[in-house]
């Protein structure tokens, strides 16, 4: 009876062995820095095994005891070798900003706004933003904030929105008197004239809140129209023992309203000596 000779299975070697496994995690941060713009692999839940291969591999470069093949394919993906000083930290607070970035207000379904973030991410994107305007901002971290659209100019382009929807209201109801106080629109009106009477506006955006009509300082503007129309009443009738209701409703309204502050010590100094001059009363007659 003739015996086959029996044919060994050609097994892996520990070379090749090792290039599998590395292959296998190779695609997983491949896929890794395709979703995320880096290879930087936090120790989250789920990912703490990838983190571990990438943290040996770093290690293993240090040490020159990465193959060249090794090398040759992490360098083609991207693979960051040397992750520098600090970059732990700061993707950390990049992840709760791009948390807080998607989040939207229940009751509005409108998204958070940076200034309703907390203190040390509001600190944190202004330093980037610095850092951005200085040319110094690390190619790294400027790649992952454009990838969610960082504005790097925030105040120029908030307010060209507010200046924007003003022109929106002028035009539809041909003036500037915003009645609502809580609306955002009325808020940022009123913080342009602060800024206005405090000279902290720059001249190119005075011209142009000047140009579509807007009292750049209503104090005055009102102050000067009270003791018009005060001086008015004086020569029509000979006093300023003005009553509550005339048959001016411009004059009943800014009395009332004069009165009122007067009696809450919030009336503009100048303007209570220039009623004092017009021998003003300050408490209606009966």
């Amino acid at each position: 009876m003739q015996h086959r000779k029996s044919v060994k299975t050609p097994t892996m070697t520990l070379e090749s062995r090792r290039w599998q496994a590395f292959m296998v995690w190779y695609e997983l941060i491949d896929k890794y820095i395709k979703e995320h713009g880096h290879s930087y692999v936090p120790t989250d839940k789920g990912k703490r095994s990838l983190n571990s291969w990438v943290s040996s591999i770093r290690r293993k470069y240090l040490k020159g005891a990465l193959t060249t093949d090794e090398h040759v394919y992490l360098q083609r993906i991207g693979f960051d070798f040397e992750i520098e000083r600090g970059f732990r930290r700061w993707y950390n607070q990049y992840l709760v900003y791009t948390e807080l970035w998607k989040k939207r207000d229940p009751r509005s379904n409108r998204k958070v706004t940076e200034d309703e973030m907390p203190f040390r991410i509001r600190m944190w994107m202004r330093m980037n933003r610095d850092e951005y305007k200085r040319g110094v901002l690390v190619e790294r971290r400027r790649i992952l904030l454009d990838k969610i659209n960082v504005d790097w100019a925030p105040f120029e382009s908030s307010w060209e929105e507010g200046f924007q929807m003003m022109l929106e209201f002028k035009n539809q109801y041909d003036h500037l008197n915003i009645p609502d106080d809580a609306s955002p629109l009325r808020k940022w009106r009123d913080t342009q004239q602060k800024k206005a009477n405090d000279g902290r506006m720059r001249a190119d955006r005075r011209k142009r809140l000047l140009d579509i009509g807007l009292v750049l300082n209503p104090i005055a503007n009102r102050r000067k129209r009270i003791a018009e129309l005060v001086n008015q009443y004086v020569q029509q009738h000979g006093h300023a023992n003005i009553p509550s209701i005339t048959d001016n409703s411009e004059l009943d309204q800014l009395i009332n309203w004069m009165r009122k502050a007067y009696k809450n010590e919030t009336l503009d100094g100048r303007l209570i000596s220039i009623m004092d001059d017009l021998r003003f009363a300050w408490e209606a007659p009966n």
